[in-house]
């Protein structure tokens, strides 16, 4: 008994000194780990995908140069000697280039160049097997091969294939491959720091390694398997167990990866340097209990030890009248004469009841057929009240039972739903609690409402809790005269929600704000190309023809216009944008339409780009042939209009009607087989929007298309002249 109490002791001391220490330790190192796992894979995350970004955009500007000198060199157009000189001056304005092959519609070499050797019209190869080839003749996408390897050097080259798009059939008419070289990309990868040691390399699909800040792991043919479609601690290129982020470079049919690691130490030093720390403070605290311990059983145990082997000999003996020695005035002083003083009362209280038991043992006989109904009394409130227990407790909320007053007169809660200590709140005033005065005055406002009322009552506040703020909901109920039941749930998780969806719809919104804010800029490059090529043609015919182009594109244009200035990113203000392209026209148009009345009736309609863009193309085609064609000079001199009018009828459909009352068209005019790309572009759209359109030439040109948009919204109708 005396070692049981002894190792008690020591281990209880030991235990409260080692316990709490080692667990809160151990719950910060570990929370320190994920912190800083999650920490640094976000960070390695978000190098690699701008790492990618860079990388694809280094291939997208390559292709875009070799379409580029397909369409506005014009390439395949120019004899053998201008293409080569043209091909020459690529490869000279970039490096990339080791060789670029113009393949015609039948796989034949028509030019080919390169930097290491010299080909001729004689060492020309057919290449229509070719996997180059064969893939853009299937498929008018650009073509990317695996990534080979230069036997010799190591070096890594890519074959891009961009197919020629003959533009009047549409049809394959060939391609212009380039074998590249991915030397460049390794300035990108050296560029990149990951933390101190970390490193960055890309590597293709079958595992070799692509590009490296070491060049000589790529040339010597080093592969890596990456764990599929995963990203956390791994092991590493170099062997070692790392933190491991990638990104994906999408390349046609093939992807690579680029892959950004960190060693595990460098990742989680901080929560190696915390697991030190605890280890040590563990050490300190074992000593100090069993010090602690020692001294304790020493001062305490030893004159307990004697004080109960005395009270056990007295005990053993039964006579209570004889006295422990009294050895000291302390606490344990005070035991031993609280003991002998215990002993003689306890020698007359055996004497009292004595006297007391054969007066007792009737009444109990009395009461005992009493307790049999009292019990079964007893019994069923016990189940009652287990019952209401119960389910009381199956309720997660925190519970308060408040008088008008404001006086707590009962509670359900857990310590770490509370403010303050749980046995401190019953009896107290709601004023006298640590929450904030604001909230206290509105809880008792709707106290009083709701025994005034006899309405349920809601109320939502904010605490500042230790574990940060915390958002509640209060319901106050009355259950009697002048008493209310406050049910208080936590709804902090549920406002965070909120929050986050408000946060990721504002993101997507400004995403989708900035892809209609591009593609106008993409739009207005290729006007301006288009533009820029018209001033180095002397054929009228061309130049018309490049400036109906540059209409077209100004159409398209305005719609991504519109919508990136709208709030509703989704859909575009129709009378708005028809009013915007008209104006356009009739500035582009300038010469043909001087005295020239545009009469707009449309109403506010909302359609999306699906929509939209069919339209605005429409619209361009045959307001631009009104202002061309409908008023030839020297006709006659009656007033001159342009009709624009686009309302919903009573099935919800939309009829566009664009007129003029020029001249007309001839009476044997087919509108639906026509030579001319205006009216052909016109019916393709008409179609694409599955919509019909009727033509009427009796009195001047008058075209109405008639088609069904689910999505539109219409508001009221909106008119305008402009001359």
């Amino acid at each position: 008994m005396q070692n049981s109490i002894r190792t008690r002791l020591i281990t209880g001391f030991i235990g409260l000194a080692l316990g709490p220490l080692l667990l809160v330790g151990l719950i910060l190192a570990w929370q320190s780990a994920s912190a800083q796992q999650t920490q640094a894979l976000a960070l390695q995350g978000e190098i690699a995908q701008r790492a990618a970004v860079q990388a694809t955009a280094f291939i997208t500007e390559l292709e875009n140069e070799l379409r580029l000198i397909i369409q506005v060199q014009d390439l395949p157009d120019l004899d053998p000697d201008e293409q080569r000189i043209v091909m020459s001056r690529l490869q000279s304005h970039k490096h990339v280039f080791e060789e670029l092959t113009l393949l015609d519609s039948q796989g034949q070499e028509r030019v080919r160049v390169s930097r290491t050797s010299s080909f001729t019209t004689d060492k020309l190869d057919a290449q229509s097997q070719a996997a180059e080839f064969l893939m853009t003749q299937t498929s008018d996408k650009t073509y990317y091969s695996s990534v080979s390897f230069d036997q010799a050097t190591g070096e890594p080259f890519i074959i891009m294939a961009v197919p020629i798009i003959d533009v009047r059939s549409g049809r394959v008419d060939g391609g212009l491959v380039a074998n590249i070289r991915l030397k460049e990309i390794w300035d990108l990868i050296a560029n990149i720091h990951v933390g101190e040691a970390g490193i960055a390399y890309i590597v293709d699909q079958q595992g070799r390694v692509v590009a490296h800040s070491d060049p000589s792991l790529v040339l010597k043919g080093t592969y890596f398997n990456l764990p599929p479609d995963q990203e956390g601690p791994h092991i590493g290129l170099n062997g070692t167990y790392v933190i491991l982020a990638r990104a994906k470079i999408p390349l046609g049919q093939q992807t690579l990866h680029i892959v950004t690691e960190r060693s595990i130490i460098e990742a989680l030093a901080l929560t190696i340097r915390t697991l030190l720390i605890i280890g040590i403070l563990l050490v300190i605290a074992l000593g100090t209990a069993g010090i602690f311990g020692f001294l304790t059983v020493r001062q305490i145990v030893w004159p307990i030890e004697s004080l109960a082997a005395a009270a056990a000999q007295i005990i053993s003996t039964g006579n209570l009248s004889q006295q422990v020695e009294v050895s000291s005035s302390d606490e344990l002083g005070i035991l031993a004469n609280t003991f002998n003083i215990m002993a003689t009362q306890l020698q007359q209280t055996i004497d009292s009841l004595e006297q007391l038991v054969t007066e007792r043992t009737e009444v109990a006989k009395a009461l005992a057929s009493s307790n049999a109904e009292l019990e079964e009394t007893i019994q069923s409130l016990q189940v009652s009240e287990a019952r209401n227990q119960a389910l009381v407790n199956a309720i997660p909320d925190i519970m308060f039972r408040l008088n008008t007053n404001g006086l707590f007169l009962d509670f359900k809660a857990e310590q770490s739903q509370l403010l303050m200590p749980a046995e401190e709140i019953i009896g107290i005033d709601i004023s006298e609690t640590p929450m904030p005065a604001n909230v206290v005055e509105a809880i008792m406002k709707f106290v009083r409402l709701a025994t005034e009322t006899n309405e349920v009552q809601y109320y939502e506040y904010e605490l500042q809790m230790p574990n940060g703020v915390h958002t509640y909901e209060a319901r106050i109920v009355k259950s009697s005269s002048d008493e209310v039941v406050c049910i208080v749930r936590d709804i902090t998780e549920r406002k965070q929600a909120e929050e986050r969806i408000k946060a990721s719809l504002q993101e997507k919104e400004i995403l989708l704000k900035e892809i209609h804010h591009r593609v106008k800029n993409n739009l207005q490059i290729i006007s301006s190309l288009l533009k820029f090529q018209a001033r180095y043609i002397d054929d009228e015919q061309t130049i018309t023809l490049l400036q109906e182009s540059q209409s077209r594109v100004r159409s398209m244009t305005l719609i991504h216009e519109k919508l990136y200035q709208s709030q509703d990113l989704a859909r575009v203000n129709f009378a708005e944008y028809i009013r915007s392209l008209t104006t356009h026209l009739f500035h582009s148009y300038a010469a043909h339409s001087i005295g020239i009345t545009l009469r707009l009736d449309v109403g506010d309609i909302l359609l999306d780009v699906d929509t939209g863009v069919p339209c605005g193309l429409i619209i361009n085609e045959l307001v631009s042939n009104s202002l061309k064609y409908a008023f030839p000079a020297g006709g006659a001199k009656q007033t001159r209009e342009i009709y624009v009018d686009m309302q919903m009828n009573g099935n919800r459909q939309l009829i566009l009607t664009v007129a003029d009352n020029g001249i007309g068209l001839p009476p044997d005019f087919d509108f639906h087989d026509t030579e001319s790309l205006g009216l052909q572009l016109v019916n393709m759209l008409v179609d694409q929007i599955e919509g019909t359109i009727v033509f009427d030439s009796s009195a001047g040109v008058t075209a109405k298309i008639t088609f069904q948009d689910n999505n539109l919204t219409y508001q009221h109708e909106w008119k305008e002249n402009i001359r």
